[in-house]
Parts: C-alpha cells; sequence; structure tokens
C-alpha cells in the first residue's frame, strides 16, 4: 500500500517545486554556467534563462494554483528574475553580470503567464478531483 504521503498531490506539486528550486539554484549559482560545454550558438546561455526562468514561474504557479492571493506570484517573480542575476555575481564573482540574462530572466516569467491560463484549465480539474475538501478554495491562480 502506498504511503498517503506519495498519493498526495499537493505533496507531489510542493515536492516537484523543491526539487526544481533545487535545479535552478545549482544552475544559475554554480562557480560556472551549467551549459558551458554545450553552447551551440553565441547566446546559448539566454535560452537556458529564459527556460530556467518559465520552469520556476510555471511550478511556482502549479504549486499556488488554489490560492487567493496566487497572483501576486507573477510580479514577484519579475522582482526575482533580476535580482538573482545580481545575486548570482555576488556569490560567484566569476560568473557576468549580464542585462542580456536578466532580460531572458524576465521573458521566462511573461512566457509562463502567458502559458499559464491554458495550463491551469488543463490541471485544476486533475488537482481538485485529488485534493480533500478541506484544502479547497474558491480562489484565483497567477494569471
Amino acid at each position: 500500500m502506498t504511503h498517503l504521503l506519495f498519493r498526495s498531490v499537493w505533496t507531489v506539486r510542493h515536492l516537484l517545486f523543491l526539487a526544481y528550486l533545487l535545479f535552478f539554484s545549482y544552475g544559475m549559482f554554480s562557480a560556472r554556467p551549467p551549459a558551458v560545454l554545450l553552447m551551440p550558438f553565441a547566446h546559448w546561455d539566454k535560452v537556458l534563462h529564459v527556460l530556467a526562468f518559465l520552469g520556476l514561474s510555471l511550478c511556482t504557479a502549479l504549486v499556488l494554483m488554489q490560492r487567493p492571493w496566487a497572483w501576486l506570484a507573477w510580479p514577484v517573480l519579475l522582482v526575482v528574475a533580476p535580482g538573482t542575476e545580481y545575486l548570482q555575481h555576488v556569490v560567484q564573482p566569476r560568473r557576468d553580470f549580464s542585462l542580456g540574462d536578466i532580460v531572458a530572466n524576465g521573458v521566462g516569467v511573461l512566457l509562463a503567464a502567458g502559458l499559464w491560463p491554458g495550463l491551469r484549465l488543463l490541471f485544476l480539474p486533475f488537482v481538485l478531483r485529488r485534493t480533500p475538501a478541506r484544502h479547497r478554495d474558491s480562489g484565483g491562480s497567477p494569471g
């Protein structure tokens, strides 16, 4: 019999978020860019920044989707986007501070915000069907 901890959608969403946050943090704050050896074209790192923030934003939205204040995630993520670029340079001085990376981070958040309304429609019935009634609310979602 599977333990309740692993059957809970709430837990799965939060574990996914935490795993992505660890992956994201490693990529952002490691001593050298993770794809330094795999750059097929000149601005490959910008693509990685867009994808990193797209994933972070969607995981955040998935975790918060049933909260009435969930829409606040989008402005917070737009503030976090340039903040991580600055923090990246502070934590790892060998990493460059780049305005292009800040723009790419913001583009990732904005792409996620644009995709989220449709994705939310896909996820919401699944989450509501598996969430105990006491945890449900009619709150909004990011987007």
